[in-house]
Parts: C-alpha cells; sequence; structure tokens
C-alpha cells in the first residue's frame, strides 16, 4: 500500500487536516516514531520537509491507526485522550492468557470502548504517559527497542481478544476466554483537550483492521 524504503515512510491517507504515513519515522535506519496519545507527532515529513508539521503514523501497537485528532499545534496526553471518549473508564474486562508472537501468553485488562492507550499498552488503569510528551523534540527509537506492551498491543492478542481463528494457537472461533466484566474508574487529570470526540469511530479495535492491511 505504500513504499518502504528510504527514511520516513510516505503519505498513506489523510485523518481530517492532516496526514498519515506508514510506520517508520526512518527506514533506513530502522527508526520508529514516537507518538502522543492520538498516535501522531510535530516534525518535518516527505511532504513538509522544511518546516515541522503535526501529522499521523501507523502503528505495530495499539491503537494501530487514529486514537483522538489532534489540533495541529500540541501533542494529546493520554488522560486528555481519555478525557475525550465517556466511554474511556466505563468498565474493562480481565483477559486471560492471550498468545503472543513469541508463542509466550499474558494477561491483561482492557477496555473495548476506550482507543486510547498508554505507553505501555494498556488502555485502562493508572497511566504510564508516553515518551514524547516528556521528550517532544526526540521523535523516534530503534526498532530493536519495540516490544508489544503490557496490553492489548500485538495482532494475535487482539485476534484472540475478538475470538477469531488466525492467531497463534487457535483451533476454532469460539477458542477466546474472557473473564468475568468489573467496573472500574479511571481517574485522570485534563488540562484541555485538542480536538472533538468521535466516540467509537475511532476505537483501537476497529485500529486493528486497519493495522493488517497496513502494516508490512
Amino acid at each position: 500500500m505504500y513504499e518502504q524504503s528510504g527514511t520516513h515512510s510516505t503519505k498513506i491517507g489523510d485523518v481530517g487536516p492532516y496526514i498519515m504515513y506508514g510506520k517508520w519515522e526512518d527506514f533506513t535506519n530502522k527508526k520508529l516514531p514516537h507518538l502522543d496519545a492520538c498516535g501522531a507527532h510535530i516534525g518535518k515529513t516527505p511532504d513538509s520537509p522544511a518546516t515541522d508539521v503535526y501529522h499521523y503514523h501507523v502503528q505495530d501497537r495499539a491503537p494501530y491507526g487514529v486514537g483522538c485528532y489532534g489540533d495541529g499545534t500540541n501533542l494529546v496526553t493520554v488522560a486528555e485522550c481519555r478525557a475525550l471518549y465517556t466511554e474511556c473508564g466505563d468498565g474493562t474486562e480481565t483477559f486471560t492468557d492471550m498468545p503472543q508472537p513469541d508463542g509466550t501468553k499474558k494477561t491483561f485488562n482492557y477496555d473495548r470502548d476506550c482507543p486510547c492507550f498508554d505507553a505501555n499498552g494498556l488502555n485502562t488503569g493508572t497511566i504510564t504517559e508516553r515518551a514524547i510528551i516528556a521528550a517532544p523534540s526526540v521523535l523516534s527509537y530503534d526498532a530493536s527497542e519495540w516490544t508489544c506492551g503490557d496490553g492489548v498491543s500485538c495482532m494475535q492478542t487482539v485476534e484472540k481478544t475478538l475470538c477469531f481463528t488466525d492467531h497463534v494457537g487457535s483451533t476454532a472461533r469460539d477458542d477466546c476466554s474472557t473473564s468475568t466484566t468489573t467496573t472500574t474508574t479511571t481517574t485522570t487529570t485534563t488540562t484541555g483537550t485538542s480536538g472533538g470526540a468521535s466516540t467509537k469511530a475511532l476505537l483501537a479495535i476497529a485500529g486493528a483492521t486497519i493495522a493488517a492491511a497496513l502494516l508490512a
């Protein structure tokens, strides 16, 4: 869908007035982008080589595509992102023994209706803020440092959570296990938001479908 060569990935689409690019900040040197909770950062692109602009990247981790709409000027924290969605914090589920790409399994809490994931790949509970918020000028990191994270962060985990059959080790569509749903409240402090809420249209779980096609 896009050519994976050179440095910064090329354009693959638009997110409102902003551009979305492939997953690489620097393909040649294998650098992945540090992104805010919306899935974007501010820097130069192939379409804006001289001026820093707010732009999105697809990701190998949730939300895979778009978590929220930024205002084009400010990076968006996880707390600000969650404040845009009334669904964030209205209830979580615990998923047990979800298969991972390396053959291991993990257990995590997950909010099906919240597209705002922190640095640990979790969209519920105490927030571990994304690195770019503290260091906005550091736009990338070495791809060798990438991990699935602690939550629903890898494609196999998403497929298992949705009861799909093509995840690692699956044998049937009903091969999924979900524990009892528990209601929780996530406490966050917001200092304003960037963009308006678009409720469930930008859910992370929908982003997984996009990722399957975009992440080569």
